[in-house]
């Protein structure tokens, strides 16, 4: 015998599940905050790092230094280790065209 589902048969699963995600989204913080990738990497005798398959310009004073990559949507910042918080030796920021 084959099954044949009703006209609104099944639609109710769909709200379920979509009132289970509502109520999780909710769990996400209230105050705005900010979200980076750290990656480490280890500057060339001049200066140069590579990420993510490109290379970026820091200081000479960072030659054979490891540094910091602090990675967002519209920004990278090099920062130093060496100090407490880590300071940040160059910031390149991208504008997104449309």
């Amino acid at each position: 015998m084959i099954y044949l589902p009703k006209k609104n048969e099944g639609h109710g699963l769909i709200n379920e599940l979509f009132e289970e995600y509502k109520l999780e989204f909710f769990k996400l913080h209230k105050v705005p905050y900010e979200v980076y990738l750290h990656q480490f990497a280890k500057a060339d005798n001049s200066g140069k790092a590579k990420f993510d398959g490109r290379i970026y310009s820091t200081s000479t004073r960072m030659s054979g230094q490891q540094v910091m990559f602090k990675v967002g949507a519209y920004d990278i910042c090099i920062c130093q280790l060496k100090t407490t918080p880590p300071k940040i030796v160059k910031q390149y920021s991208f504008k997104l065209i449309i």
